[in-house]
């Protein structure tokens, strides 16, 4: 660490504080992508194209689930509305659900120029 003399005047965060920043970054990410691999180990990705079941309902209609996260995809208009659900679609399986929730019936339409996507991924329980 240096002396308050040996500091830069112009300077208000000394080196020993960029070292620790520049430390503490890359270990953080390498927290987090770890922690996302346990998620997918137990519920790997599935195929664009999986068994999936979309539903409106703000309650799956399964006795027993397990939420994965929220599905999002947003499309510019030029993209055809079944391209877009499409890519909603696999989405959803590369999360490694099995059903979607509470996703509305339309997209929603967050701009002029964009169709919106979403809904609540999860995966069946043997009951």
């Amino acid at each position: 660490m240096l002396s308050p003399e040996r500091r830069s005047p112009t300077s208000p965060v000394s080196p020993g504080w960029i070292f620790l920043v520049c430390l503490a970054a890359p270990l953080a990410f390498a927290c987090a992508s770890g922690a996302r691999a346990i998620a997918s180990r137990e519920y790997p990705p599935r195929p664009p194209n999986c068994n999936l079941t979309i539903t409106s309902s703000t309650k799956p209609e399964v006795p027993a689930w397990k939420d994965l996260g929220v599905a999002e995809v947003v499309c510019h208009i030029s993209v055809s509305m079944p391209e877009c659900l499409q890519r909603f679609h696999a989405a959803a399986c590369q999360m490694g659900g099995d059903l979607v929730y509470d996703s509305p019936r339309r997209p929603l339409r967050p701009a002029d120029q964009a169709l919106l996507f979403r809904g609540r991924v999860a995966h069946r329980l043997a009951p």
